[in-house]
């Protein structure tokens, strides 16, 4: 069955495909913005300063090698495939790169999924 995104119509499996690939990163990445999550403008500002680490070559753009680089130096390994799957849902134009806006759209989504995966985890621990 077909789901309307903002990249337009994409199966379940595409969409489960992407939050898997990030699920995967998503720790890593928490651990990188770390008490940033909790404010609006001090995550903005966290995620364009991880973002700027992330371009290696500074030209405004993550790519894939950068992407996959840049997890991996934090100690995530990922496949291409995932690294696919995560540039798919993060670039909004469809241009096959990440701009800093772009991230920072992905970040604030990835936060509020870490914390509503928290509140269920917690619910679930307690019930």
């Amino acid at each position: 069955m077909g789901v309307k995104t903002r990249d337009g119509w994409q199966t379940s499996r595409q969409i489960a495909a992407q939050d898997k690939a990030w699920k995967k990163s998503r720790s890593t990445l928490m651990d990188k913005l770390g008490t940033a999550a909790d404010d609006t403008q001090s995550l903005l500002t966290a995620a364009e300063k991880f973002f700027k680490e992330m371009d290696a070559d500074g030209n405004g753009q993550i790519d894939h090698g950068e992407l996959k680089n840049s997890f991996a130096s934090l100690g995530l390994q990922l496949t291409k495939k995932e690294v696919n799957d995560m540039i798919q849902e993060a670039d909004g134009d469809g241009d096959g790169f990440i701009d800093l806006q772009e991230f920072q759209a992905l970040v604030k989504i990835e936060v509020s999924r870490w914390k509503r995966y928290q509140k269920t985890s917690s619910f679930c621990a307690i019930a």
